[in-house]
């Protein structure tokens, strides 16, 4: 399945290097795959405006406390550089934060990019296409991308644009899942790598960057993390960078038991069910997840439960406001929500449904009833 929830025939093929943890597929993605990924209906951010602005104040808070630790900070007037910046939300709202003389973003998907040029700020331009073919020999003091570089076909090539796109000075900061702790990013097609600090700091290392800051995120960007680059003032550490030992045989082994419990959601799910009928409460990713590597889950689902209904259907299901579902229905419900939204799901829903299910946590017997 792709971020967007789009599913493709093919099985899910990864690997990873045992050695600094990079993870990647076993097959190599094609630029014509990528070309699929993100054409005129890839609308990721378009559905829910309010959320997508909201996550982007949140990244705006993390990427302004990583950037306090430098000692090249971003002041007024400086100038940005957002590579993959979707709807132009986060663009406009650091543009404007921070006074900057100007911005470019720079976007391949062109629905998004015709909204962010719409909405964007008055300092700032959008550009369509990719990052590796978007330079404009412009410099700039900071050059920032958020949940993109995973999607690139060349991470190295990537970074190496980044640099390329600097001022003397000036600072790089990428966001991206956290591939240090196994997670649903493991799922999506288009998610091309799979970062562990170790993997990251070689890619970066490879066109002259060098780690100053990391940092795993919280709040409601947990299972994300942020990476402070800045060009390395004594180049040429590769050798020992490779020669360190890390968790790689490990993190393997974590990915892999991850995606055998996918392999099992299905089938562990429709056990516990023991051929009762059934809701979905949720509509956004994790539903897309279940529709992708559980489709027989979704196939004899009753409804969807929504506090938004947005469309009023999913997968051809009707969706069903929270509030009148827990009014009228008493079916058992399965929390079709990332699990780290497991707990409070559970501490909202739990005293009023008789039979909560949480497909991804029945092997830790995570369910209450």
């Amino acid at each position: 399945m792709t971020s967007e929830g789009r599913v493709f025939p093919a099985p899910l093929c990864k690997t990873a290097c045992l050695g600094c943890g990079y993870g990647f597929h076993s097959q190599s993605l094609t630029a014509a795959d990528q070309t699929g990924f993100y054409g005129d209906d890839y609308d990721i951010g378009l559905a829910a405006p309010d959320a997508d602005r909201a996550r982007a104040a949140d990244y705006a808070g993390h990427i302004e406390r990583v950037l306090a630790t430098s000692e090249r900070p971003v002041r007024a007037g400086s100038t940005i550089l957002e590579q993959g910046c979707g709807t132009g939300a986060l663009l406009t709202m650091l543009t404007d934060r921070w006074r900057s003389h100007s911005a470019l973003g720079v976007e391949p998907a062109p629905r998004l990019a015709e909204v962010a040029a719409l909405s964007a700020h008055p300092r700032a331009r959008i550009q369509t296409g990719y990052a590796e073919d978007a330079a404009t020999g412009e410099k700039f003091d900071l050059v920032l991308s958020v949940n993109v570089i995973e999607h690139s076909l060349d991470p190295r090539q990537f970074l190496s644009v980044c640099r390329q796109a600097l001022r003397d000075g000036g600072t790089i900061v990428v966001v991206c899942p956290d591939g240090d702790t196994p997670d649903t990013e493991l799922l999506f097609r288009d998610h091309v790598s799979s970062f562990s600090k170790t993997s990251m700091s070689i890619i970066a290392a490879s066109v002259g960057l060098r780690i100053h800051a990391h940092e795993a995120l919280d709040g409601r960007q947990i299972g994300f993390q942020v990476f402070l680059l800045e060009p390395d003032p004594a180049p040429g550490q590769m050798t020992e960078l490779l020669g360190r030992r890390s968790n790689g045989e490990e993190l393997a082994r974590a990915r892999n038991t991850y995606l055998d419990r996918w392999r099992a959601v299905e089938a562990r799910t429709l056990a516990r069910l023991d051929g009762r009928r059934f809701a979905i409460f949720g509509i956004g990713e994790f539903a897309d997840l279940l529709n992708a590597y559980a489709p027989e889950l979704v196939r004899r689902a009753e409804m969807f439960v929504a506090d938004d209904v947005g469309k009023g259907t999913k997968f051809n299901l009707p969706v069903v406001k929270t509030a009148e579902f827990l009014q009228e229905e008493t079916l058992p419900l399965i929390a079709a929500v990332n699990p780290r939204s497991w707990p409070f799901v559970k501490a909202r829903l739990g005293a009023d449904v008789p039979c909560l299910i949480h497909p991804d946590q029945l092997h830790h017997a995570e369910v209450h009833s």
